[in-house]
């Protein structure tokens, strides 16, 4: 076993050693779950350089807060509207707040007194401030704040036709959720339209009436046809409208954005098999359309967004064809200009210009976050607020600010303001309550078992001579980690919970897990679950040895991949006495198209991964104690997928437990049920190991 950090961790154990004498209040799951621990964190922040002051909005299950920071005295200011005025979202453009609430836009410079501009609760405004677009109906409307004029762009919408807006599976695995984006000038609009006429669309059942309602999801499974999707481009000005591009049938259109002078689009495109990358330049005035740059890949593209201009003519774009995500730099025709190869995975860009690029990045130790600072002009990096941890960042427009939002496994999000001029960085925001501080917290370790990184999570009040009954918490699937050094809200809240209840909480991430490059990930190519399991089990020999672990007393939970990963654990192996899965995938035709297809490839053209990857076709091997949970409205991994299991284990005569939870989705996340869910949990591992 490698230990990582080791003055680093010596200090750790010293503190959470200390700590046992001094907290002494039990963790409380009805707390957990009704945020009494920590404070929900600032978003959308907005700079008033005439105040030199900072607003935001902050928000938890029950109550949004419009709050202001005087940067001069760091005084937090709650401001008190009336609740139909509280922002859903908001916009400065020099005095004036534009605000999008539940009723519509309004208009204010002091939130005392309000002018209602727009009676339609949803759209983006224009980056100068002077139209909101939106989709209703499934059309395309402008409307001029000017003017007080709103414009139908597009009449041709109807239930399976929709334009300027995206549909699921693109936002979803995509992450290409905005149907329509203005130019910097805002002599342009650009949108996308979606054919779903092909697409087949899944029932989502409400039975909380008299006579249920089923609402239609347009859903492409793995092998069945994609949407339709079609560029536009509308001159304001003008009023006209153009097609630019349609996107082929076996392809998805996975980005699209305006140069800084508005004279292109440069749009990209992916293969239906995810291995293949372009990205193209459009001439706004001739339309003239341009191949600039192709990456190509034997398994499969992680794309890491759109290009971000730090310049009109100049770009940086992250690939992983060096294994570790990495900024590249091209000019507008698609030339290498610079590549900046790094030994850790960068993450985000935040924020460049010609000089600098700030972006967040894997640490040398993956587990932990850094925000780097790169000089485009040698390549030297710097770290900003450089201690161990967990760190994301995001620009504040139209200020010279980065707010950067810092934990660990101990420490509650704290929020500073880096200013990017001064180099002053100061706290503005702790999340931390006054009930985490009474709290007995657990002891977390951090270590490595051969290259896989793990944690355990140990009482508060751990026994070196006693025996501890173990739960594995698996999520296991791409692009994700479960072992971090950052502070993980309810679930990191509950494991501590368990492990004071007198369960030690063991996770590990196996291959095909994020942040260990790309040769990592691609080890799950083709069939799913084989590899992670394999890894996992190492874990399992690694615990055994232990002498204060129960060896015959293990069980494992997991949500949605890691839902999958009970169910394949289960029936696969035999050392589980019990699992615990959450809106698990059962069998892998019953995901959607890109996801499913970027780690397996078409189901015709493997039909032995999908058979194999898929825990259905494998119930009469099932092994411990199971308990199953779905939520009955899930528009992510459908209902189907639990249901149909149940039905392989009442064929096998196999004992399982079962919850569905009525009108719930993916995420079951309402206080109330939460804490029936996570209560569930718990005493199904209270039952079966103790």
């Amino acid at each position: 076993m490698e230990i990582l950090g080791r003055r680093k961790m010596k200090n750790l154990i010293f503190l959470l050693f200390f700590s046992t004498f001094i907290y002494s209040e039990k963790i409380s799951l009805e707390k957990i779950f009704k945020g009494k621990y920590t404070k929900p964190i600032p978003y959308n922040l907005l700079y008033k350089e005439k105040e030199d002051s900072l607003y935001w909005l902050r928000k938890d299950e029950k109550e949004t807060f419009l709050e202001k920071l005087d940067l001069k005295g760091l005084k937090i200011e709650k401001i008190e509207v009336e609740e139909k005025f509280l922002p859903l979202k908001f916009y400065l453009f020099e005095n004036d707040f534009l605000i999008l609430t539940k009723d519509g836009w309004y208009k204010t410079k002091d939130f005392k007194n309000f002018t209602k501009v727009l009676n339609y609760s949803e759209g983006v405004v224009s980056p100068r401030g002077n139209y909101i677009a939106y989709s209703k109906e499934n059309n395309l409307y402008l409307y001029s704040l000017k003017f007080s004029k709103e414009e139908k762009i597009t009449k041709e919408g109807k239930r399976d036709i929709f334009y300027g807006k995206t549909d699921w599976v693109y936002c979803e695995e995509l992450q290409l959720c905005d149907g329509f984006k203005f130019s910097k000038d805002e002599k342009y609009l650009a949108f996308l339209s979606f054919n779903e006429e092909k697409v087949s669309s899944f029932p989502l059942i409400n039975y909380r009436q008299l006579y249920p309602s089923v609402d239609y999801q347009f859903y492409p499974k793995a092998g069945t046809e994609n949407p339709k999707v079609n560029l536009w481009i509308y001159d304001i000005k003008e009023k006209n409208k153009k097609l630019l591009y349609e996107i082929p049938q076996r392809k998805y259109l996975s980005s699209y954005t305006f140069t800084p002078d508005s004279k292109y689009l440069i749009i990209s495109t992916l293969q239906r098999n995810q291995k293949v990358l372009k990205f193209y330049k459009i001439d706004l005035r001739t339309k003239k359309i341009e191949n600039i740059l192709k990456e190509e890949d034997n398994f499969w593209i992680n794309f890491y967004g759109e290009p971000y201009f730090i310049s009109k003519d100049k770009f940086i774009y992250l690939s992983e064809k060096g294994n570790f995500a990495s900024p590249y730099l091209y000019n507008i025709d698609g030339k290498n200009l610079k590549s900046f190869l790094r030994r850790s995975q960068t993450e985000k860009i935040v924020y460049g210009d010609e000089e600098y690029l700030y972006f967040v990045s894997l640490s040398e130790n993956p587990i932990e976050r850094e925000v780097v600072k790169l000089s485009l002009i040698d390549g030297k990096e710097e770290k900003i607020l450089d201690k161990g941890g967990f760190k994301g960042a995001s620009k504040i427009e139209n200020s010279p600010f980065i707010l950067i939002n810092y934990s660990n496994v101990y420490t509650p999000t704290i929020c500073y303001l880096y200013n990017e001029k001064t180099k002053e960085i100061i706290e503005i925001f702790n999340s931390k309550t006054e009930d985490w501080k009474n709290l007995d917290k657990p002891k977390v370790e951090f270590f490595k078992i051969e290259d896989f990184y793990c944690s355990l999570i140990k009482p508060y009040n751990f026994e070196e001579d006693k025996k501890y009954p173990v739960i594995v918490y698996v999520y296991g699937g791409p692009h994700a980690q479960v072992v971090l050094n950052r502070f993980g809200g309810p679930t990191f809240l509950f494991h501590s919970f368990l492990a004071n209840e007198g369960f030690i909480i063991f996770s590990l991430d196996n291959r095909g897990s994020y942040g260990r490059g790309k040769e990592w990930e691609v080890s799950i190519y083709r069939e799913l679950g084989k590899r992670e399991l394999e890894d996992q089990l190492k874990g399992i020999e690694y615990l055994k040895k232990l002498s204060y672990i129960e060896g015959d007393k293990i069980g494992i939970w997991g949500w949605s991949y890691g839902g999958f990963m009970v169910l394949y654990s289960m029936t696969h192996s035999e050392v589980f006495k019990a699992g615990f899965a959450v809106a698990p995938v059962t069998d892998w035709k019953y995901y959607d198209t890109i996801y499913t297809e970027r780690y397996l490839g078409l189901p015709e053209e493997n039909k032995e991964g999908y058979f194999n990857s898929s825990p259905i076709n494998f119930v009469k091997d099932l092994k411990g104690k199971l308990f199953l949970v779905h939520g009955s409205l899930d528009d992510n991994v459908h209902f189907q997928n639990t249901s149909n299991f149940v039905d392989e284990l009442i064929e096998e005569n196999k004992k399982f437990q079962f919850i569905f939870y009525p009108g719930r989705n993916h995420s079951i996340r309402d206080e109330r049920a939460r804490i029936h869910l996570f209560s569930e949990i718990y005493s199904f591992f209270l039952q079966e190991l103790k």
